[in-house]
């Protein structure tokens, strides 16, 4: 690019509406920094039980809760033995998971038995019950996870649904224990957080407590790391908009050009279902899906779904909406599935990873623009 034709970009890029709107976000301190309470465990415990709660002070109901229901079963980690049926259809039945019937609170303990126990967010009715075990910084002590999940096997009450959740920023940090259901506090952010700030019925008082909220996602814990990216959606209008300008810094200051996918793409190409690659006709029901783990060989097969016609991975008699939660499994622990399985036709014909498939959807949809 030309200097007087670089220069020019970069004059409209400060002055762009939105590039000052992410700069004052991001220069801005927040409540929690204030009261310096940006990162402790305990205080986003809180945050997170007055969300979901259906009785807070928030006023919206069983909305949140919902939402987040919703989340943990589309997009939560589950590993081998978490498995719970919550589809959407259960989750809206008021009479089948009575949501507005849940009581939350924080810093459950217990002190009666050896192993001292301290739960940090439980909530219950007569058919559910939500364990979520909250780190942020620190790691899980040795096998607290399983030592939570044989505490709440002996605890009273026989729930239909029984949820144990581990909820962390870092998607590399998995629970000891197979029982807990793994999400993290970008799902949580882009999910249940950003959802409830379009609510008609969010009062200003509890907008302003939010945005607060999300503003200190976003802000770095131990390591650089953030919680969550809450201003990635605005980022990325930035980025498309001035892609000239950041790719010409880039080869600037790394003496290379940037991949030749923008994050836009690489992030839809994330959205991408097995659905999707079924419609087009990159995959088929007949198709297997194959993969070697430290030694074994294992095989998957597709299934659709007749009520809503999902496609799901069926391995070892089970069910899972995503490649990922398939392989992982088998690794018991995190895992790409989409780089993690193979993909052979009914004639055993080896088609690709399917990652590669995936990209190639991707490619077709970005010819077609």
């Amino acid at each position: 690019m030309e200097t007087h034709t670089l220069e020019t970009r970069i004059n409209e890029l400060l002055q762009d509406p939105n590039f000052l709107k992410l700069k004052s976000l991001q220069s801005k301190s927040n409540l929690f920094e204030i009261i310096a309470a940006s990162h402790t465990e305990m205080w986003h415990s809180a945050f997170v039980k007055w969300l979901i709660d259906p009785g807070s002070s928030l006023g919206l109901g069983t909305f949140p809760l919902q939402r987040f229901l919703f989340m943990v079963s589309r997009y939560g980690v589950f590993h081998e033995e978490a498995v719970v049926v919550l589809d959407l259809a259960a989750i809206v039945d008021e009479e089948k998971l009575k949501l507005s019937e849940m009581l939350f609170q924080t810093e459950y303990a217990d002190r009666s038995g050896e192993d001292k126990l301290r739960l940090d967010i439980i909530g219950t009715n007569d058919v559910l019950r939500i364990t979520i075990e909250n780190k942020i910084k620190s790691n899980e002590s040795k096998d607290q996870t399983e030592r939570y999940y044989h505490y709440l096997q002996q605890s009273t009450g026989n729930f239909e649904y029984d949820l144990m959740i581990y909820l962390s920023p870092d998607e590399a940090k998995a629970p000891s224990s197979s029982k807990f259901i793994q999400i993290n506090y970008q799902l949580l952010c882009d999910h249940v957080i950003k959802p409830c700030l379009q609510h008609p019925e969010l009062t200003p008082e509890n907008k302003f407590l939010i945005l607060q909220y999300l503003a200190n996602l976003g802000k770095p814990i131990k390591g650089g790391k953030v919680m969550a990216q809450p201003n990635r959606d605005l980022c990325l209008t930035i980025y498309n908009a001035y892609k000239d300008v950041f790719d010409e810094i880039y080869v600037s200051v790394k003496g290379e050009a940037p991949a030749s996918r923008t994050t836009a793409e690489q992030i839809k190409s994330y959205n991408i279902s097995l659905s999707q690659l079924m419609e087009k006709g990159i995959l088929s029901l007949s198709d297997q899906f194959k993969a070697s783990f430290k030694g074994k060989d294992y095989t998957a097969a597709l299934i659709k779904l007749p009520e809503d016609d999902a496609v799901q991975i069926q391995f070892h008699d089970q069910l899972f909406n995503s490649p990922s939660k398939a392989a992982t499994a088998i690794t018991q622990k995190n895992a790409n599935g989409w780089n993690f399985w193979d993909v052979y036709d009914v004639n055993g014909r080896f088609k690709g990873k399917l990652s590669e498939l995936r990209a190639e959807l991707t490619k077709d949809e970005q010819e077609e623009q």
